[in-house]
């Protein structure tokens, strides 16, 4: 537990908040589930639990206000905030998010500090993206984390909040392996909002905040190419509207996923599923009037007539 006053809107006494903690040796992670409370890490706390560690505030959701050391700021999605070894000071409603604890060496060293820091960084793409991606799996994968691992993973963390603080743009063989998925992930947001038509190498490296050279070499490494990982996310978008939406026609399906030819849709869609977009609606449509079996079973489009 992060040693701390909590005082709760409701004021219910001893309350605590909602966290699930992570712990070696070395490093902590705080998950906060749905926190609406006001937490202040005071000199008293400092020596009762005297680690020298970093925080770095990762929300996900909700607002809250920090202060850490001298400067204050505001928590928001999308933004981490740094704070100083020693005192501190949040409050929000509804938050969402973890705090990573670091060792200060692990970041004043490789950066050369010569006083504590306090900064922010941009979670929204580059270096940032990939350090929100991975606090959040880091808490996802818990309980089959073993300790080394996940020492391992806070060590990768550590050297990416130092390259996004440092402004290193060089990324590592493994750092360019967490790339490719978080390629994929925006692809498909913007698939889901307009069916990536105006997406291309260039603007998803922008939109990522790398380089097409860094994201085409990223692609190449986890075996895949911008065309095949674009096409791919638009037929798996194809397939869940076809299986969760059954008012919706073929041809609205193929448009809405960016695909310009219905015939190439439909021959890419069956090579992917082994069945036809038009197929795989009529078994929706049947499963949902209560046909039995018709989930697991494929239906023809034109059924053989009967013999008198």
């Amino acid at each position: 537990m992060l040693h701390a006053d909590y005082t709760f809107p409701n004021g219910l006494p001893g309350a605590q908040p909602r966290l699930i903690q992570q712990r070696s040796d070395r490093y902590t992670l705080h998950t906060l589930v749905d926190v609406g409370h006001h937490a202040r890490r005071t000199a008293r706390h400092v020596r009762q639990d005297p680690a020298d560690h970093y925080r770095v505030f990762v929300p996900i959701s909700g607002m809250a206000m920090a202060r850490t050391g001298s400067n204050d700021g505001m928590m928001v999605p999308g933004v981490a905030v740094i704070g100083t070894p020693g005192v501190m000071e949040f409050s929000g409603s509804g938050l969402r998010g973890y705090i990573l604890e670091l060792p200060v060496r692990d970041i004043s060293e490789p950066l050369r500090l010569s006083a504590p820091l306090s900064a922010q960084i941009d979670l929204r793409s580059g270096h940032g993206l990939m350090i929100s991606d991975m606090i959040q799996n880091l808490s996802k994968w818990r309980d089959t984390l073993t300790g080394l691992d996940f020492d391992a993973r806070c060590q990768d963390l550590a050297v990416l909040i130092c390259k996004a603080l440092g402004g290193d743009p060089q990324l590592s063989r493994a750092e360019r392996g967490l790339l490719a998925p978080l390629a994929r992930q925006r692809m498909r947001q913007r698939i889901r909002t307009d069916g990536a038509r105006t997406l291309n190498p260039k603007a998803l490296a922008a939109d990522l905040g790398w380089s097409q050279r860094t994201l085409q070499s990223a692609m190449t490494e986890a075996g895949t190419t911008y065309s095949d990982m674009l096409r791919d996310e638009r037929l798996e978008e194809a397939h869940r509207r076809l299986s969760q939406f059954h008012y919706q026609t073929v041809a609205d399906v193929s448009e809405d996923c960016g695909f310009s030819s219905p015939g190439y849709f439909s021959t890419a869609f069956r090579g992917r599923y082994g069945e036809t977009p038009r197929e795989l609606q009529q078994r929706t449509r049947a499963a949902r009037l209560g046909v039995p079996g018709a989930a697991n079973r494929r239906i023809s489009p034109h059924p053989p007539l009967a013999r008198g």
